[in-house]
């Protein structure tokens, strides 16, 4: 049998293996729902009168769900193996790769480590609020006044996607402009 064959019984080191991709990124949130409002102020100042008025606002908005997340990254390449000379060859001239014959040895190489994973992809982004039902929205310092028989009236707060808040709903609703 002709070829090379080393006396001692070392192996060369292995190569190591890529790394991991990187996750991919969070999805976006989701919208919120759209508000249901029957009148809305806007300015401090405004003075509003109701004299038999009936006001009503629907159901708000249900909350959008969340963007799906981004795919993960392409892992990396593996390392290459370790190489050595074994000077115990006893023969080269039929092997391939005896690089280093003028030793009276021969080259023995390990392969490359495998590709890292790619990385997971990124979580789905939180559902989206509710929207709220109010039947009067005004800022603080607005003054309104009722005469008569008026109603104002609101329908349910919006549910929200997932785990998110459903809307609120109120007949008056004030907030800091």
């Amino acid at each position: 049998m002709s070829g090379c064959f080393p006396m001692n019984e070392r192996v060369s080191v292995i190569g190591t293996c890529g790394c991991g991709g990187e996750g991919g990124f969070g999805g976006g949130g989701g919208g919120g729902g759209g508000a249901s409002v029957g009148v809305l102020l806007t300015n401090r100042s405004a003075r509003v009168s109701l004299i038999r008025s009936q006001i009503t606002a629907r159901d708000g908005g249900k909350g959008g769900e969340g963007g799906r997340g981004g795919a993960g990254g392409r892992g990396g390449r593996g390392q290459a193996g370790g190489r050595y000379c074994d000077t115990r060859c006893q023969s080269c001239s039929t092997m391939p790769g005896c690089a280093c014959m003028l030793t009276g040895g021969m080259w023995f190489y390990s392969g490359p480590g495998g590709q890292g994973g790619s990385g997971g992809a990124g979580g789905a982004g939180g559902g989206g609020a509710g929207g709220p039902s109010h039947a009067l929205v005004l800022p603080m310092g607005a003054s309104f006044e009722m005469e008569g028989a008026v109603r104002l009236m609101h329908g349910m707060g919006g549910v929200g996607r997932g785990e998110a808040l459903q809307g609120e709903a109120s007949e008056i609703k004030r907030y800091v402009p």
